[in-house]
């Protein structure tokens, strides 16, 4: 099975093991699949700014604020950046 995955603006493709099918489940396999040009692309394009990402996104903005006065402003910098490097699976 492949997976695409993204950080910080660099996309890759990963082999992974076939899932396991668990009792009443099937498993299908695909022979084609999209990933929505827009949705996806906006998404991975992380390589603005922390500032921005929250100003474009009112919910991250309030998850912030929260921890910023919760654990301090170094400290959530420090969140902040830790999830933005985190990979994502895509599609």
């Amino acid at each position: 099975m492949k997976k695409i995955i993204s950080s910080r603006g660099n996309v890759w493709v990963e082999d992974l093991p076939d899932p396991i099918c668990g009792w009443g489940e099937i498993l299908v396999q695909n022979i084609a699949s999209v990933i929505s040009s827009g949705t996806e692309k906006g998404s991975i394009e992380v390589r603005k700014g922390a500032l921005k990402i929250l100003k474009d996104r009112p919910d991250l903005k309030k998850k912030a604020r929260q921890l910023m006065s919760k654990e301090g402003l170094v400290k959530a910098y420090k969140i902040g950046m830790e999830i933005l490097r985190e990979p994502i699976p895509r599609g």
